[in-house]
């Protein structure tokens, strides 16, 4: 199915996922004489998944959006279920233990924040800006039962111990702030801006409260307290411009900047299967952990007359990975990147571009070299591209500069 978009505006919408129920406390074990079992605990159920605050692109829809936004858009994964309450122990001649809370289960992960494709995306003189996703909170783990009091037919008996804590849940991951592509997706973005965009990771569940003891009998012993539960392991953002994955993307003069997350505050591929990013300008975007720039696993880049630089991140700020590189500059790199060079790529070079995004007399805003920046006139044209991304002569005395914008 073939669905075209024309000068239109996205925004504002939000999708946001359904939280997972509590799971259900057991029953209180019988009352003997020497001591009876407690009840066991239900599951919490598992949170819900949430996809495309702005656009949905199914595995069989080609969708063309052209000089279009998609802005302001959101996405929620659900939040996990909390664990179940231990069974209270049973009171016997001497009191049963306390059950163990049952573990919270998983925030749910959220992802394509403006668009999220499975099908076929061509993206044309577009902005997709200012869109977020975020991953749910995970489950707190159930609190231990309480121990059962001793004493039941003999003053001797001792209370049974608290049950654990159930285990926290670690949050949901976020991915692809602006765009997430994946399962086959082709994806073509050409002469637009992926700015502003986020994704963050849902937070952890709060591990759960140690069961209380139960008492002896007058002449016996109270057990002990439970322990509490394990915390959660940490859960992380990918992409917070753009996330892909199984996808054939190929982005050509676009800008892609200010966008955050922990991986690959600008552009994530993780398993893609193959990526060109042709005379673009990839600047000013920020990762909590590494690449900055473009955080890549187990992915092919191939990028020609493409900026790479002004990112921050707290390690690997332009790159983290591999890339083939032509004609490119590539801003300080560090020890995870790995740059293959075709021929006429700079490496560790500042590329001097202004800090603000602008119209620059286009439909869509851009960051425009300085006065002395070396991207003037080092760069090349393999798609033969007449105009720059603000709608300029892409070629000046015979020379083009590198990046999306012509000066």
């Amino acid at each position: 199915m073939a669905v075209a978009i024309l000068s239109s505006t996205i925004s504002g919408n939000t999708s946001s996922a359904g939280a997972a129920g509590t799971g259900g406390q057991g029953g209180t074990g019988g009352t003997g004489s020497a001591s009876g079992g407690h009840g066991g605990s239900g599951a919490a159920g598992a949170a819900a998944h949430g996809y495309g605050g702005g656009l949905y692109i199914a595995a069989a829809v080609n969708a063309t959006i052209t000089k279009s936004t998609i802005s302001g858009n959101a996405v929620g994964g659900g939040a996990g279920g909390e664990g179940s309450l231990g069974a209270t122990g049973a009171y016997g001649t001497y009191g049963s233990p306390g059950g163990n809370g049952a573990a919270g289960t998983g925030g749910g992960t959220a992802a394509g924040g403006g668009i999220f494709c499975k099908g076929t995306l061509g993206l044309t003189g577009s902005t997709v800006s200012g869109n977020t996703t975020q991953g749910g909170t995970g489950g707190t783990g159930g609190a231990g039962g309480t121990g059962g009091n001793g004493g039941y037919d003999f003053d001797i008996g001792d209370g049974g111990n608290g049950g654990d804590g159930g285990k926290a849940a670690a949050g949901g991951m976020s991915m692809g702030g602006g765009v997430f592509s994946g399962g086959g997706a082709t994806v073509m973005i050409q002469s637009s801006t992926v700015s502003g965009d986020t994704a963050t990771a849902g937070m952890a569940g709060m591990a759960g409260k140690p069961g209380t003891e139960g008492q002896g009998g007058t002449e016996g012993y109270s057990g002990s307290a439970g322990n509490p539960g394990s915390s959660a392991a940490a859960t992380f953002s990918y992409g917070g411009g753009i996330y892909a994955t199984a996808t054939r993307m190929h982005l050509v003069q676009d800008t892609i900047a200010q966008n955050d997350a922990d991986f690959g505050g600008g552009i994530r591929l993780s398993a893609s299967i193959e990526t060109q990013i042709d005379n673009s300008t990839i600047a000013l975007n920020t990762a909590g952990t590494d690449g900055g720039g473009i955080s890549s696993v187990l992915s092919a880049i191939n990028a020609i007359s493409t900026v790479i630089g002004q990112n921050m991140a707290a390690a690997d700020k332009q790159l983290s990975g591999s890339i083939f590189a032509t004609d490119c500059l590539i801003g300080l790199i560090g020890a995870g990147a790995t740059v293959f060079d075709g021929g006429g790529t700079m490496i560790n070079i500042d590329p001097q571009l202004s800090t603000t995004l602008t119209l620059n007399g286009g439909l869509t805003e851009v960051l425009v070299p300085l006065a002395f920046s070396p991207l003037k006139g080092a760069g090349s044209n393999p798609d033969n591209l007449t105009l720059d991304q603000s709608g300029h002569a892409r070629t000046i005395n015979g020379k083009i500069d590198i990046g999306a914008v012509e000066v």
